[in-house]
């Protein structure tokens, strides 16, 4: 089944949506003012996401197809490894998670693959602190690519990489580990950024390139874009901007090590 949007905006969480969390995570629906959002908790001690996930996710079955996925956090990651993010899971073994966390100094766009228990690092790069309030994870293919946003429309590539996984979840998580005091996320919203709703919480949405538009660090394949959107490595080497009225575009990138 394709990627379900959610802003959240009930009292009940969508039974599109599983909880999954161990002991001492839990999830709540919240309204404050004019924002409506899911909170995903976890308490103190060990809810990292590396060998075992014991992170407190909300995740909805989906087809093992390409997608094209956004999310907007309200929270930010302040304490040593506190995490927020996107879980893309094949079972309670093999997972990859995008997220970004904290270091206790500063923010870190970071992405890693587990695979039977295995984990390794994918992505890790520094994030200016209010930069990365939207992230994005696109797939095409074993090819995976993971932006942020300020503002939900210019996008920032963390990084890319290759993996083979056959995906069966995927959906929000919060994480923490025993150096935290455990951690709320803040989710707005999680949206098929290919056919976002036209509003969130009653207001028009950020414009989002539509269609694939994965950046592998060798091929931004075509997209169909209707309004302006820039995009940029996160160590600035790379940037483009491109406006458009619903054309086609493609673009080879040069082998830069990504």
């Amino acid at each position: 089944m394709p990627v379900i949007s959610d802003d959240f905006d009930d009292t009940i969480l969508s039974n599109a949506w599983t909880f999954v969390g161990p002991t001492g995570t839990s999830s709540g629906l919240v309204q404050s003012g004019s924002e409506s959002f899911l909170t995903l908790t976890t308490s103190p001690g060990d809810h990292d996401v590396w060998t075992a996930n014991r992170s407190a996710s909300a995740l909805q079955s989906v087809d093992n197809t390409d997608f094209d996925v956004v999310a907007r956090l309200l929270s930010t990651p302040t304490e040593q490894f506190q995490m927020q993010g996107i879980l893309v899971r094949e079972d309670v073994d093999s997972w990859i998670r995008f997220d970004l966390q904290s270091n206790g100094s500063e923010l870190h766009a970071f992405a890693s693959v587990t695979l039977d228990g295995i984990p390794g690092t994918r992505i890790d790069v520094p994030v200016i602190e209010g930069t990365a309030s939207f992230l994005r994870v696109t797939r095409s293919g074993d090819f995976w690519s993971f932006l942020y946003s300020n503002d939900g429309a210019n996008w920032t590539l963390a990084g890319s990489f290759q993996q083979a996984l056959s995906v069966t979840e995927i959906g929000p998580f919060a994480g923490s580990t025993t150096s935290a005091p455990g951690f709320t996320a803040e989710v707005d919203y999680f949206f098929d950024a290919a056919s976002p709703p036209p509003t969130e919480d009653g207001l028009p949405l950020p414009l989002i390139a539509s269609g694939p538009h994965v950046l592998t660090g060798l091929v931004a394949e075509a997209s169909v874009l209707s309004h302006e959107a820039s995009y940029s490595l996160s160590d600035g080497t790379f940037a483009f901007t491109i406006t458009a009225d619903a054309i086609s575009v493609g673009l080879r990138l040069a082998n830069d090590g990504v």
